[in-house]
């Protein structure tokens, strides 16, 4: 969701009006969802929308103050950086008492270990 609100202004956004009739959005707008995704930051879409601004630059088209509209300088806007409520995040405490070996109950009458071989 966030990072489809964040790439759509490859479409959207007056500053790319020009160039979006030169130069297809499409993979730009699919690389930036894809960015935005895998990272937790709040500029990581930002790499797409440079890649494009450069080449709408390369073809004449030249996007102006397109960093701004984007939310590539500046403060990011709120609804990137607040925090769901819910237990989703309620429940992200790791618990560690899988890793202790000593919380693992035993079954009753089981032996820590298997016994000897018996030799005749």
């Amino acid at each position: 969701m966030k990072a489809r609100r964040l790439c759509r202004g490859f479409r959207r956004y007056e500053e790319f009006t020009d160039c979006g009739t030169k130069v297809n959005p499409q993979n730009y707008q699919e690389a930036c969802e894809v960015d935005a995704r895998s990272c937790s930051g709040t500029h990581c879409h930002c790499a797409a929308y440079r890649a494009y601004a450069r080449e709408c630059a390369r073809v004449g088209a030249e996007p102006r103050n397109w960093a701004r509209v984007a939310w590539c300088e500046g403060t990011p806007p709120p609804w990137l950086t607040r925090r769901r409520k819910g237990p989703g995040r309620a429940a992200a405490r790791k618990d560690t008492s899988i890793l202790d070996p000593s919380a693992v109950q035993k079954p009753n009458n089981s032996r820590s270990r298997p016994p000897p071989p018996i030799l005749h």
